[in-house]
């Protein structure tokens, strides 16, 4: 069927044949292939999931953050995370997510269905979101986690690539500036030093 026909289709059938294919939409893991994907972050907020791992060293909490080596803030520092899937659990994703791209296993340091907080993201910015330049809306539940081991086997994402280059550590005494990091996660990290010393 050529564009100019499709066009011509009423939306309200457009939607219902899309609902009956909408298993074609999927991949194995129940994310969204990249086409699909496109269409989704078109329609609304779209729900992710980060990660910022923890660590005490000479008695100085640090916090773990990833060199980007993918996406629109290639070699800023950024939390780990990504997408949750169609019936995935926000832990499951998260684990996922330090599987595919750190290559370690993480134990979370509150329950998993309570999140540390929450961090919105929009396109183009606006009062009270972080910038996103690939999303129009994006919800992100944040989570603090210790890692399992840091054997770190830089892995591959769905669509090739790879997305972290290197791994961070830094105190909140030397933590580096603003510029240094992507999607405005400075401020996530300043929250989750706030954070921790609130912690038992």
């Amino acid at each position: 069927m050529h564009q100019s026909e499709i066009r011509q289709i009423p939306t309200e059938e457009l939607i219902r044949v899309l609902r009956e294919r909408e298993k074609e939409f999927f991949c194995d893991e129940g994310l969204l292939h990249r086409d699909a994907y496109g269409l989704r972050v078109a329609l609304g907020a779209v729900v992710c999931v980060d990660g910022i791992a923890v660590q005490e060293l000479c008695g100085q909490t640090q916090l773990l953050a990833i060199r980007r080596n993918s996406g629109p803030f290639v070699g800023k520092l950024c939390f780990v995370g990504g997408i949750i899937g169609k019936y995935e659990l926000a832990e499951k994703a998260l684990r996922r997510q330090f599987l595919c791209d750190l290559g370690v296993g993480i134990d979370f340091l509150q329950h998993p269905d309570q999140p540390a907080f929450v961090c919105q993201y929009a396109r183009p910015t606006q009062n009270g979101f972080l910038p996103e330049p690939t999303k129009d809306h994006c919800v992100a539940l944040t989570f603090l986690v210790k890692l399992q081991s840091e054997d770190f086997r830089f892995g591959s994402t769905r669509h090739g690539g790879q997305e972290a280059s290197e791994v961070v550590w830094f105190s909140e005494e030397k933590m580096p500036p603003p510029s240094e990091f992507g999607y405005g996660q400075d401020q996530g990290y300043r929250r989750a030093f706030s954070l921790l010393k609130k912690l038992p």
